[in-house]
């Protein structure tokens, strides 16, 4: 265990590793430049777009890292004057301010971005001569002979990357991508072991008054909430107060998510 100082120094490291990691967003023009192609292409593939099998079957080859309301598109407006609710991939976009210029996307997003250009360059070139939201497979893939196996093909990349595997949440909200929470456990890890070296003895700490001492064996009860802080940040340190959860009580960790209450709640990894 940290004593008090380490603890703290600790936090102080962490919260440094998390201000570089989210510092880090690009807006859709300056993701379209890295992946070499028109801002217009980029914003297609990072929403959906659907291919066509020669029996009619549409497949979502998108990135989905942002998803509008089924009928609109991020340009359109609803019939009571709002714009389309959109959902979005944690860690890869996030909304900043209004409209298309207000979106910005993560490190994670645009290396993502640019190995799909990289191995699919077919639908980029599609996206750029026909435009629309729907293609047939065998506009998308014109010089094969089987059409649909290259969908196919298409479709496992797709399901096996990041930006299809993770929860859709609501545009705004604090969270590390999958590189930033790798980075995070490894600035946590590193600095523990160093203090394990340095002091090989765990620090004691004396309780003189017994209602400071908040204990799990009360039938779930929870710690004073003078505990919490008023808004949770991601990269604040913490430990594990419910008895019955997912993981042990008193399990140390740091917060790499915040999400709305209404859909994920708080988040948290890294040792």
């Amino acid at each position: 265990a940290l004593g008090r100082a380490e603890a703290l120094e600790l936090q102080h490291e962490v919260m440094r590793a998390v201000e570089r990691r989210t510092s880090q967003w690009f807006t859709l023009g300056e993701m379209a430049a890295k992946a070499h192609i028109p801002e217009e292409v980029a914003l297609l593939m990072a929403t959906r777009f659907f291919v066509k099998s020669a029996e009619g079957a549409r497949e979502d080859c998108g990135m989905n890292m942002i998803v509008e309301e089924d009928g609109y598109n991020l340009e359109q407006i609803r019939p009571d004057g709002e714009p389309p609710i959109v959902l979005v991939a944690p860690g890869l976009a996030m909304l900043f301010g209004e409209g298309i210029q207000g979106w910005r996307f993560s490190i994670d997003a645009v290396e993502a971005m640019c190995d799909y250009v990289k191995k699919f360059p077919e639908v980029v070139l599609c996206i750029r001569l026909k435009h629309q939201r729907t293609m047939g497979a065998h506009h998308v893939f014109p010089k094969t002979r089987d059409a649909d196996f290259e969908l196919k093909r298409l479709v496992k990349y797709c399901t096996t990357q990041l930006f299809k595997k993770v929860r859709l949440v609501p545009p705004r909200y604090m969270c590390l991508g999958a590189s930033g929470v790798s980075h995070l456990e490894e600035v946590c890890s590193i600095f523990i072991k160093n203090c394990a070296a340095q002091r090989p003895e765990p620090e004691a700490v004396r309780v003189t008054d017994p209602k400071s001492l908040w204990r799990t064996c009360r039938g779930g009860a929870l710690p004073p909430s003078t505990l919490f802080p008023p808004v949770p940040l991601v990269g604040m340190r913490g430990s594990y107060v419910r008895p019955n959860g997912m993981v042990p009580v008193g399990s140390v960790g740091t917060v790499v998510g915040v999400y709305e209450e209404k859909n994920a709640g708080t988040e948290g990894g890294a040792p």
